[in-house]
């Protein structure tokens, strides 16, 4: 519960303060390569990922590099559920589909 407390407590700060969080969350730092959220059914575990990745646009669309033509589009973020049958197999059809 306290972590929730200052989860609001941030994006109520991010309204009036971008700078002031982000000297705040400078110090967290992490050269992982994947995440695991796990918890009980109902907790919000989606909404707040979901949430988080609508903090970040889901497609930049670049015309320019170093002042020449540049047309190609980045895909920022791509979320894909858990498999319902925990298949590799279904995980790679999930993520072209996407």
């Amino acid at each position: 519960l306290e972590r929730v407390r200052v989860l609001h407590e941030l994006r109520e700060e991010e309204d009036t303060s971008h700078k002031y969080i982000d000297e705040r969350l400078n110090y967290i730092r992490s050269t992982a390569d994947s995440l695991s959220i796990i918890g009980i059914s109902g907790i919000g575990k989606t909404t707040a990922i979901e949430r988080l990745l609508l903090m970040y646009p889901q497609v930049i669309k670049h015309e320019e590099y170093k002042g020449q033509p540049f047309n190609r589009t980045q895909i920022v973020w791509l979320k894909i559920d858990c498999p319902y049958d925990g298949s590799l197999s279904t995980l790679c059809k999930s993520f072209f589909k996407a």
